[in-house]
């Protein structure tokens, strides 16, 4: 979905993404890149000057910052798995910003989804909480934000926030 709106000559478009799993982008590595391919091209055909934000659900654990890198910020959570290592990359690429990765938050405004597992040991239930969901600005634009977290309490049922 591509949304675009002309405000005050400021072109604002957003993005809303899914991605696919990490368990499903290892099973179908070409759909995987189609996503990736797909996304470049929607970017590559907004206008130069439009203000981009890409939104969703990237189904990536992007992990703490690591040297060099620009596109993650200080306050991201978990450990970077494959998905998280693409989403980077392209951020990089295209040179982009994971906005809630900027602000020092508690971790219920870190979290993205929440979900249960059994451990294979004990047969206990596991609570799960990770943050794959994420807003993604351009560079240059970051030194306009303010703010970027997680909200709960939202009025339909769902795993993520």
């Amino acid at each position: 979905m591509k949304l675009s709106k002309k405000e005050n000559e400021t072109v604002i478009t957003i993005i809303n993404v899914y991605a696919p799993t990490s368990e499903r982008a290892l099973k179908h590595p070409e759909e995987f890149e189609k996503f990736y391919r797909d996304l470049n091209n929607t970017i590559n055909s907004v206008e130069k000057q439009s203000f981009i934000l890409l939104a969703g659900d990237f189904n990536a654990k992007i992990g703490k910052q690591q040297q060099g890198e620009t596109s993650v910020g200080k306050f991201s959570k978990g450990k970077r798995n494959c998905n998280g290592e693409r989403l980077v990359e392209f951020c990089e690429e295209k040179r982009l910003f994971v906005t809630n990765s900027a602000f020092n938050h508690p971790s219920r405004h870190i979290t993205t989804w929440a979900g249960q597992r059994k451990d294979k040991t004990t047969g206990e239930t596991i609570n799960i909480y990770n943050q794959i969901d994420f807003i993604i600005c351009q560079q240059r634009h970051k030194n306009l934000l303010t703010n970027a977290r997680s909200y709960g309490g939202t009025t339909l049922t769902s795993d993520h926030k």
